[in-house]
C-alpha cells in the first residue's frame, strides 16, 4: 500500500533485493504527502505486493 494510504497504484521499479528467501523491490512511485501536495516516494516493497497489471 502507498504510503499516503490509497489504493495501490503504478509506480516504476528500479532493481530487486533478496534477503534470506525473501525477495523486495525497490519501487518509485507519486504519493499524496499533503492535500494537494504531491511527492515522489521511494522504499522497498516486499515482493508478494507487487504487480504486473
Amino acid at each position: 500500500m502507498p504510503v499516503d494510504g490509497s489504493q495501490p497504484r503504478p509506480g516504476l521499479l528500479l532493481e530487486w533485493r533478496r534477503a534470506g528467501h525473501l525477495w523486495a523491490g525497490r519501487v518509485v512511485y507519486v504519493a499524496q504527502l499533503r492535500p494537494g501536495r504531491w511527492a515522489t516516494v521511494e522504499e522497498w516493497v516486499p515482493a508478494e505486493l507487487l504487480s504486473t497489471e
